[in-house]
């Protein structure tokens, strides 16, 4: 992946994956952010994701949510809210996709998965502020 190289040669640009790799390149998308303290995502067009596979999706999240990284801040810092508006409001309206971020603690619980509201807090805001010194 050409990004890497890119983050690599300019480590004080900052990198955001949008739909956090997308379907196919989820796992990659993690692996870089773990090796280059430069790199971020944000979750725009995993609407589809959460409507089909609720609990994999979750899973997926937490794991990520946990890893330390060898290099920059932790994945919980550096993931953050997208929406992809409009293109996807014919799948979930954008107020129900804010929603169903901020009820991810609760969701969570149907399928045996710890989240702390901070983290949620962080997903839906917080992090974009620190990373976009908002």
């Amino acid at each position: 992946m050409y990004l890497e190289s890119v983050a690599t040669n300019f480590p004080e640009l900052k990198i955001i994956f949008i739909h956090f790799g997308g379907l196919s390149w989820t796992n990659k998308c993690v692996e870089l952010m773990c090796s280059r303290a430069n790199i971020y995502a944000e979750i725009s067009s995993h609407q589809i994701n959460v409507l089909t596979n609720p609990q994999q999706w979750l899973t997926n999240l937490r794991g990520f949510l946990d890893i330390t990284p060898m290099f920059g801040a932790p994945l919980s810092d550096r993931i953050m809210f997208g929406s992809d508006w409009p293109y996807l409001e014919y799948t979930m309206k954008e107020e129900g996709w804010i929603e169903w971020v901020k009820n991810i603690p609760e969701e969570g619980k149907k399928y045996g998965l710890k989240f702390r509201r901070k983290e949620i807090d962080k997903i839906l805001g917080d992090n974009a502020q620190n990373i976009l010194k908002l």
